[in-house]
């Protein structure tokens, strides 16, 4: 509601777990640090325990971007399972058959077989759980019966909990002393400092567009000390600052108006440190939706035009180059795909999840249809093998990574996700765009929005999609100095795109590559100046390729001038 009155492109202290506003603190990075350590050790355990809010999820998904390809994971998100219950997810989650009627015995022998079998192929096993102080010890001593098997350098399943600090006093209990001698790196993430909370408000606002900073220093220092530096509260209680703020008719947050904001949220439990941070968390929960409910009844009634961005960058026109290599704004973009009007939410609630159960190929064949593919031709596809195989016959290429939903509508392509329900069942959707603030997916037959704070609960990281190539491209990567016949479709390409190009020579060039810097940049792929298969992506979906684009992302073709 204050959006437009503070001029912000985005809600700036939403407490979704938005990608576009990670803040990494010290704090943050040194518990991603322990985790990379853990997985390389031959420990057995990794333990990291925070607060509610205080940045768990953060880090667990900079975690999984780093995660090395030979990696097998297993992510566990309701631990409330009994041992026969958990030991079906992991089996699940890692592809593994086991008969309908199966036992402990017989689900530990096949984790067993296909732990040794994995090994042997070079790779390695992880089972990440959330939530972990919700663990019966029965299921903890199971955990820490798997991590028996092992050779003489490691363990061959290595297993992390995710848990606030009760689970520390479950650890130090003397039944649980044998799994403790296990853990091999353990970090507590605590709240953020005085220093921190003021990068971490400016840090969003920076992100949000904003062009002032509406909470002067003192008022900061304040927001520190009623939020303890949870990042959870902080948002919350900025976020209530600036509404009341903006109800005032100020252009910034003064000591009464804040005082207000914390008291409202003293009323509701917000920022009281005596109440138990799950009611906490409940609060927070039914304040998203409130927010959420008045969002719905105050949007506007049809899609407005307006001027073409990438949805995952700051709302400002993409940047071109000029002839001296600094980058100026000169292109024209306008909004050229339209979303049905008021798709439903889509709801995950457990009484309702299998009516929207999906498998791997109906997603395929939507996928396929946007492709102007025949039907005849793709009704060979049944999983992930034959969805490559496909795309070969085709003349294009499958891409399958883990990554987060920035880069995936960076990337402007639609793509298969990999779901899971709260009781571990997976299932597949495309998602077709992004609108609103909502994503839109495609369920079988069913089209319906979801809430990024929804996909966070839901979506790994995982999706699969098709990537058209140019006939030059062998699966090299273009390194400067490079000669060969893709250097000439890289020069129309970026020609194309607007970049002054020299002498046609087909040599990739240090020039080129400062080009595909920027290119890389805006996608959020790493701008090192070689050229593979996800930067050939994105210079098609930018350009005049005729691929499919994610709606509410890319609207049409940048046009070179």
């Amino acid at each position: 509601m204050y959006k437009d009155y503070f001029q912000f492109n985005k809600d700036p202290f939403s407490i979704a777990p938005d990608p576009r506003f990670l803040f990494m603190s010290d704090k943050h990075k040194e518990a991603l640090a322990h985790l990379l350590y853990g997985i390389q050790s031959s420990g057995a355990f990794v333990v990291l325990t925070g607060e509610v809010g205080s940045g768990k999820t953060t880090v667990c998904r900079c975690f999984l971007e780093q995660i090395p390809e030979n990696v097998d994971i297993a992510f566990i998100l309701n631990p409330k399972l009994e041992v026969i219950e958990l030991l079906a997810s992991i089996c699940d989650e890692l592809g593994i058959n086991y008969a309908e009627q199966a036992t402990v015995k017989t689900l530990v022998d096949a984790l067993n077989t296909f732990l040794l079998e994995n090994h042997a192929k070079g790779r390695s096993t992880l089972v990440i759980i959330e939530e972990a102080q919700n663990l019966s010890e029965e299921v903890l001593e199971q955990l820490r019966l798997l991590t028996n098997l092992e050779t003489n350098e490691k363990k061959l399943l290595q297993i992390i909990l995710l848990a606030q600090p009760e689970f520390l006093d479950i650890l130090n209990q003397d039944s649980m002393r044998q799994l403790s001698q296990r853990v091999t790196a353990r970090f507590h993430l605590k709240t953020l400092s005085a220093k921190e909370t003021e990068q971490y408000i400016l840090h969003r606002l920076s992100i949000a567009g904003s062009k002032f900073d509406p909470f002067p220093q003192n008022i900061k220092k304040d927001i520190y000390r009623i939020s303890g530096g949870v990042p959870r509260v902080i948002n919350l209680i900025a976020d209530r600052a600036l509404l009341g703020a903006y109800a005032s008719n100020l252009h910034s947050v003064n000591s009464r108006v804040l005082k207000k904001a914390a008291e409202e949220l003293q009323g509701e439990g917000a920022v009281n440190s005596k109440m138990p941070m799950t009611i906490m968390l409940m609060i927070g929960v039914l304040f998203l939706m409130l927010i959420i409910g008045l969002f719905v009844l105050f949007k506007p009634s049809a899609f407005e035009e307006s001027i073409f961005t990438n949805t995952w960058l700051n709302q400002q026109q993409l940047k071109q180059p000029s002839s001296k290599s600094d980058f100026t704004d000169s292109s024209d973009y306008s909004v050229g795909f339209g979303f049905e009007e008021n798709p439903e939410a889509f709801s995950f609630s457990d009484g309702d999840m299998h009516i929207f159960m999906n498998d791997f190929t109906s997603a395929a064949y939507s996928l396929a249809e946007l492709w102007h593919f025949q039907s005849e031709s793709y009704e060979a596809i049944d999983g992930p093998n034959s969805f490559c195989k496909f795309a070969l016959q085709q003349g294009l290429r499958c891409f399958n990574e883990q990554a987060n939903m920035g880069l995936l509508l960076k990337l402007g392509r639609p793509a298969i996700l990999k779901l899971i329900s709260e009781q571990g069942d997976r299932y597949y959707a495309l998602l077709l765009g992004v609108k609103d603030e909502q994503l839109l997916l495609q369920f079988a037959e069913e089209q319906q929005s979801i809430s990024f704070h929804q996909m966070e609960k839901i979506w790994l990281g995982e999706f699969y999609t098709w990537v058209s190539v140019p006939d030059s491209w062998n699966g090299q990567v273009l390194n400067v100095g490079d000669r060969n016949n893709l250097v000439y479709w890289v020069q129309d390409s970026l020609r194309l795109l607007g970049y002054p190009q020299g002498k046609v020579n087909g040599i990739y060039s240090k020039q080129m590559a400062e080009q595909i810097k920027v290119l890389q940049s805006e996608a959020g792929i790493t701008p090192d100046g070689k050229i593979g298969l996800k930067t050939i992506m994105y210079m098609n979906t930018i350009s005049n390729q005729d691929v499919p684009r994610l709606q509410g992302v890319f609207s049409r073709a940048r046009q070179g001038n």
